[in-house]
């Protein structure tokens, strides 16, 4: 199973405690806004005490991220190009099970470099 990002497990950790404070408040019988104000509140001190691993591995991706650009642009162009080639391997199934296997497939304008992307200097 793949490993979850640390953003996404800090802020929904962040988005629970702040849910759960909140439910508890407008079970007691606070006023709506009120009990959002306080459940924000409590949810960034609860997050500050007890969240700081998280905290510290969600800063830890982001500085590697700014260090290495280079790596997370190439990261995105590789997940791009899977993308396509399983986008390309579908069609073709596709094609087969309909009986079109005989038709020629389509080239695919999205696999190719993203040369356009690229200003002429």
């Amino acid at each position: 199973m793949k490993k979850l990002p640390a953003w996404l497990v800090y802020t929904l950790l962040r988005v629970g405690i702040v849910l759960v404070a909140l439910i508890i408040l407008l079970l007691l019988g606070f006023n709506p806004f009120v009990a959002a104000l306080i459940a924000v509140v409590v949810g960034l001190l609860v997050s500050y005490l007890v969240l700081g691993k998280q905290r510290q591995a969600f800063s830890d991706e982001l500085a590697r991220r700014k260090a290495h650009p280079e790596e997370v642009r190439a990261k995105r162009r590789l997940g791009r190009v899977a993308d396509d080639i399983e986008d390309a391997q579908l069609d073709e199934a596709e094609r087969q099970a309909d009986g079109r296997a005989d038709r020629p497939a389509k080239p695919n304008d999205a696999a190719k470099p993203d040369d356009a992307a690229k200003p002429d200097a």
